[in-house]
């Protein structure tokens, strides 16, 4: 039976555990945002359910029982040795040895899987101590020991779901989620996160098995560039995949106030994004994940249950609630004079402005066709089976390598035949992976091609290299041998002159 209303999964352990005074995780986060939704009359007792701490067999069911083994230990003696940091990851590289180092973990990992439980017959459910999505089977990573996305989808698993689609709005890669689920077809990830940083991977380009999707994003990404992901990507991409659950990680330090990253959005931009997924599949988990201010923390995870909840947001804050903010405290050079609005108003100004080519460019190449390694995809619009679009690699070597850039043209309906497609896929051998896949492809072309694909190419540079003008001209002379002129092979809106 479906939940009649929305979960919050909490525990009091965050209240008094901590990281270490100078560690980023040093802040109150879980409990204010708890706190916070309270003071708004927005958690009532038969919302919140406290959560449990999972099991050893449970965690085993990812993690190597070695190490969780070890971290068991290290609690218990509060000390961990460089064979420990080598082997492991623990009290190293940001993931100190404190007094809860596995129960504080344990528990967050316990939420999320009383959360899959709970969610058996479909509802909503939230762990805002979720979404520690670096964690490795056998070492801690990134300030997360265990990673209780991964184990949450396995629960999915275990009660026969096998389609499960996995968001990550954290300005990190999502990197332990997407490398535990990378070779399993029931399980699609999409991550949105800042290029370049740590831990520097989730390029646009990596695709893992071929189950998940990358859209690294620039510095200063902000409201309108993320609504604009959304609609044009994640959300396309999800109802193609058609999720029996979907898990969404909800990290904090993606805001503009977070120091973690150099990203630009406004709390608002995360929950419509949150909103936009909730209709995509009937049981939906919401997990917290990065964030490293406790204002901005509490402000975005409390208007996150507000959303799921369908609470409007007031422009002032009742005394109660700025009672608790006001009591929040932050060893950092930016907690020493916060401004008042970080007490007085729980939604961020709107954070806008135009949406800059790199981002429409990793719109474009996320909904390609999964390419062949290192050239080119393809796609047919699902209105007009004369358009196509080719999607070609940058070329190692280049300043476009791990790029995709995009060639749209038009068969003249008189001359379109599914044989003059199978001739441009296999204009040059290297780019075929399977000749039968390729085959099977035409042959079911709106059921097997993306149906939603965008219909403008992505703009070429004057100084596009010469080595990929060569590949360019390969396309267009197999598309001339089969009807299809130099004058109608267009990138973006206008004509891309091969000759020169």
């Amino acid at each position: 039976m479906a939940l009649d209303r929305p979960l919050l999964v909490g525990s009091d352990i965050y209240r008094v555990s901590r990281y270490g005074r100078r560690h980023p995780l040093s802040i109150a986060r879980v409990s204010p945002t708890i706190d916070l939704a309270r003071a708004m009359g927005w958690l009532p007792d038969a919302a919140y359910v406290e959560s449990p701490r999972a099991t050893v067999e449970q965690l085993t069911r990812f993690h190597d029982p070695g190490y969780v083994a070890a971290l068991i230990e290290v609690e218990r003696t509060q000390h961990a040795d460089a064979e420990l940091c080598r082997r492991h990851g623990i009290g190293c590289a940001g993931n100190p040895v404190f007094p809860e180092v596995f129960r504080r973990p344990a528990t967050s990992v316990g939420a999320s899987l009383e959360a899959a439980r709970l969610l058996a017959g479909g509802g909503i459910v939230y762990n805002p101590a979720g979404g520690t999505h670096h964690g490795r089977r056998d070492r801690a990573s990134g300030f997360c020991f265990f990673n209780d996305p991964v184990l949450a989808i396995l629960a999915f698993q275990d009660q026969g779901l096998d389609r499960i689609l996995y968001v990550d709005l954290d300005a990190h890669h999502g990197d332990g989620v997407e490398d535990a689920f990378a070779d399993d077809d029931r399980v699609l990830t999409i991550s949105v996160h800042e290029a370049g940083r740590w831990p520097g991977t989730g390029r646009l380009a990596d695709r893992a098995g071929g189950m998940a999707r990358n859209l690294p994003v620039p510095a200063g990404f902000h409201d309108d560039e993320l609504a604009a992901i959304v609609d044009a990507a994640i959300l396309p991409l999800g109802r193609l995949f058609g999720p029996q659950a979907v898990v969404v990680q909800c990290g904090a330090d993606a805001l503009e106030d977070d120091p973690q990253s150099r990203l630009a959005l406004g709390n608002r931009a995360l929950w419509r994004a949150v909103a936009a997924v909730l209709p995509l599949a009937p049981r939906v988990l919401v997990l917290g994940g990065g964030g490293y201010n406790p204002w901005s923390v509490a402000r975005c995870w409390a208007g996150v249950w507000a959303t799921l909840n369908g609470h409007a947001i007031p422009d002032a804050l009742p005394p109660a609630a700025e009672a608790v903010l006001r009591g929040l405290d932050w060893n950092h050079s930016r907690g020493r004079n916060p401004p008042d609005h970080w007490f007085t108003t729980m939604a961020d100004a709107p954070r806008g402005g135009p949406v800059r080519e790199e981002v429409r460019h990793a719109i474009a190449a996320t909904l390609a066709q999964d390419p062949p390694a290192g050239c080119l995809g393809t796609s047919m619009s699902e209105s007009d089976p004369t358009f196509w679009q080719v999607w070609v690699a940058g070329p190692p070597g280049t300043p476009y390598e791990g790029g995709t850039f995009t060639i749209s043209f038009n068969f003249p309906r008189d001359y379109f035949r599914e044989e003059s497609a199978n001739s441009i896929l296999r204009a040059n051998p290297k780019w075929a992976k399977q000749d039968n896949e390729f085959e099977e492809a035409i042959a079911n072309a709106e059921a097997v091609f993306w149906p939603l694909v965008q219909k403008k190419a992505v703009s070429l540079e004057d100084n596009f290299p010469d080595s990929h003008r060569t590949e360019l001209k390969v396309i267009a002379d197999a598309a001339g041998k089969n009807g299809v002129s130099h004058d109608q092979l267009v990138a973006g809106n206008a004509l891309f002159d091969l000759e020169h």
